[in-house]
């Protein structure tokens, strides 16, 4: 629940940002949901912030 809401702030912010730059915000977090960092590691789509790694908190990078 505390990372939908830290989620929807996020994408609140930088909204006008993404306005202000002619960009499009594109929120993800509906793709998401149910694969993220807490999730049992067979669930998780995103890397768990520990251990602190260059990938922390990023989609792993697929295997080609």
């Amino acid at each position: 629940m505390r990372t939908k809401v830290i989620t929807h702030r996020l994408n609140f912010m930088l909204a006008p940002a993404a306005l202000t730059k002619q960009a499009e915000l594109v929120d993800t977090s509906s793709v998401f949901r149910g694969h993220d960092m807490c999730r049992p590691s067979s669930a998780q789509w995103i890397n768990p912030l520990l251990p602190q790694t260059s990938g922390s908190a990023h989609p792993p990078q697929s295997a080609t």
